[in-house]
């Protein structure tokens, strides 16, 4: 069941000719929910900000999405609530319809949110340096999720796949740590954490959320320009990100870390506990459905 331009819809035909399939120019979110233990209700985690960025995701590539940010949310939870998942992943995308030519004028604009029933994935990853550096902060706005720049991620990962890494560690412009192929990454050293500034990266709110667990659990996270060669020196690494939430990391480059920090487990049980509502948290974060009214195989 998919949401389109207002209604519930079983099927969505898309032109060969769109513009945003064309030229890579639509923009999308990817938002989790979760079913609560014991009630059977769930939790969508954080989805006026993913809807806030979506709008700005927009607005920076010159589309005005026709919905305003609450009309957008109500559509997410009635796509939710009609999907009959207990859990899973919802996929909101903003694309320009028919219409050839690079600043082809007047083309429509579509809104779209898809729910999909989500897997488990692996429980620690090897990654990979690429060659492929993390897109240069001049040459586009790396604060929009458009689409077009994950050619970026998927080139970077592809290569990383082909060295036997389950995903790459992409660098910045100066040759310092940016990210993954989709996720944020942080270290871990002694007793600190460290993550890369957000001048050079896709600073996600996975990233910002385990930022501000961090501070609630008493770990110190710092925000600093990290060399290659010093991150291969931390005691551990973990990746944070919507589709992998905080995920550790079993080697970078042949370099084994820790998979039993203990800092590392504890930001981890923080943040899976708090997105499924187990742990009690006092903040906006998540916005509570009913229990799913029937069971559709995942």
């Amino acid at each position: 069941m998919v949401w389109l331009d207002g209604k519930l819809v079983e099927k969505v035909d898309v032109s060969p000719l769109s513009h945003s399939l064309h030229y890579g120019g639509a923009v999308f979110e990817g938002i989790r929910f979760y079913e609560i233990p014991c009630s059977g209700a769930r939790s969508v985690f954080r989805l006026r900000d993913h809807i806030n960025r979506l709008f700005a995701s927009a607005q920076a590539v010159g589309m005005e999405i026709p919905y305003s940010v609450e009309q957008l949310c109500e559509a997410v939870l009635a796509t939710v609530k009609q999907s009959g998942l207990h859990a899973g992943y919802i996929r909101p995308l903003i694309f320009r319809g028919e219409g050839i030519g690079l600043m082809a004028p007047r083309i429509q604009v579509h809104t779209m949110v898809a729910v999909l029933p989500w897997a488990n994935g692996l429980e620690s990853v090897r990654l990979a340096t690429s060659k492929i550096i993390r897109l240069h902060p001049d040459s586009t706005n790396i604060n929009a999720k458009v689409a077009g720049h994950y050619v970026n991620s998927y080139m970077a990962a592809t290569e990383a796949r082909k060295l036997g890494a389950d995903d790459a560690l992409l660098l910045d412009w100066q040759g310092n740590v940016a990210e993954s192929s989709v996720a944020n990454v942080f270290f871990v050293k002694g007793d600190k954490v460290f993550t890369p500034p957000r001048k050079n990266i896709f600073a996600g709110l996975t990233r910002d959320s385990v930022i501000h667990l961090s501070g609630f659990l008493g770990i110190q996270v710092e925000e600093k320009e990290i060399p290659l060669a010093q991150a291969l020196e931390s005691d551990a690494m973990f990746l944070a990100g919507t589709a992998c939430e905080v995920l550790p990391v079993k080697s970078l480059d042949g370099k084994t870390f820790d998979m039993n920090n203990p800092i590392v487990k504890r930001v981890r049980e923080c943040y899976l506990g708090t997105v499924d509502s187990s742990i009690p948290f006092d903040g906006p974060w998540l916005t509570t459905l009913e229990p799913a009214t029937w069971v559709k195989n995942s």
